[in-house]
């Protein structure tokens, strides 16, 4: 566990110590990892913003997208959320897709805040559009004022869309 202001973290009941004398650093693509995997709990989000106050090199205004993750299979017309949490942020957000890579960004919707979930991650109800494709990849954007290095953006990993037949969906 990384102790008092640091915040919180519990990884499979073991504990990992880190002092500001030492140089044990998750990443936030680490910690990411893991939480999606459910292989990790984080207590204290707010901790690793005010990292990037100190000039830690985290930022201290991002967004994360849950879901979709590597190897989703989202299949078209099914309702599927779309989770994130914005840090330092307040919305309104725009989500967009892009179903190849470099490929063009489309609008899923203008201008939401979404609604909570238990989980404490924001969440947009989607109902899956085509075409198909195995290199979707979602673009969630803050409307509200632009952070010091310009617009918050976060970006989904790869996932896939299909039609029909059941291929193993999760």
């Amino acid at each position: 566990m990384i102790y008092g202001s640091w915040g919180d973290f519990l990884l499979d009941k073991k504990v990992i110590c880190a002092t500001l004398g030492e140089v044990y650093w998750l990443t936030l693509f680490f910690m990411n990892k893991l939480l999606q995997q459910g292989k990790v709990v984080l207590v204290g989000l707010a901790v690793m913003v005010g990292l990037g106050a100190w000039g830690m090199g985290i930022p201290n205004q991002f967004i994360d997208i849950f879901a979709p993750i590597a190897g989703d299979q989202w299949q078209v017309g099914k309702v599927k959320q779309i989770e994130w949490v914005g840090v330092e942020v307040a919305g309104p957000y725009r989500i967009e897709i892009q179903r190849q890579p470099m490929g063009k960004w489309q609008t899923i919707v203008g201008s939401t805040y979404g609604h909570g979930m238990d989980n404490g991650h924001t969440a947009y109800d989607w109902r899956v559009t085509g075409p198909v494709t195995r290199r979707a990849q979602i673009r969630i954007t803050d409307l509200g004022p632009d952070g010091p290095n310009g617009p918050i953006v976060g970006y989904s990993e790869r996932f896939i869309i299909y039609q029909g037949s059941h291929i193993g969906a999760r």
